[in-house]
């Protein structure tokens, strides 16, 4: 009888070997790459914020949002150019010069009356947004 293929004495123990060794070794380092590796990059879960969101559920389209730090103000110029919000970088300082309705990225000293405080559960700092009115001279002189 012709064997096609010549003995090899060693492929038996190689593939039991492999078949045993290898899924032992890259098992736990496959796991533990996932487990541990929120644990490792705390940064990451501390920068985290879910403003975009809120804006869009608390916010009408075409309202003006006051950003103050330039990092964030170059973030949010992306909605600015796609239309939704009115997003400047400096507040006036005058009332006049300010919209009815507007809203800001944390709390900033501004001459009109906070209407609602927007928090995130999923942020350390929760109070993400202030909505401000700002009264007219109509009212200012009714009061």
């Amino acid at each position: 009888m012709v064997r096609p293929l010549p003995r090899q004495p060693l492929c038996p123990h190689f593939c039991r070997l492999s078949n045993r060794a290898f899924p032992r070794y890259y098992d736990p380092c496959g796991i533990t790459h996932f487990l541990y590796g929120y644990r490792y990059v705390p940064i990451v879960a501390d920068k985290f914020h879910d403003d975009i969101k809120l804006l869009d559920i608390n916010l009408e389209p075409g309202t003006t949002v006051y950003v103050s730090d330039d990092m964030k103000y170059n973030f949010y110029q992306i909605l600015d150019e796609q239309g939704k919000y009115e997003i400047i970088q400096e507040i006036p300082e005058e009332a006049e010069d300010l919209p009815n309705r507007f809203a800001t990225l944390g709390y900033e000293k501004v001459p009109a009356e906070i209407d609602r405080i927007i928090t995130s559960p999923k942020s350390d700092n929760s109070d993400r947004i202030y909505i401000y009115t700002r009264q007219t001279t109509e009212e200012q002189k009714e009061l």
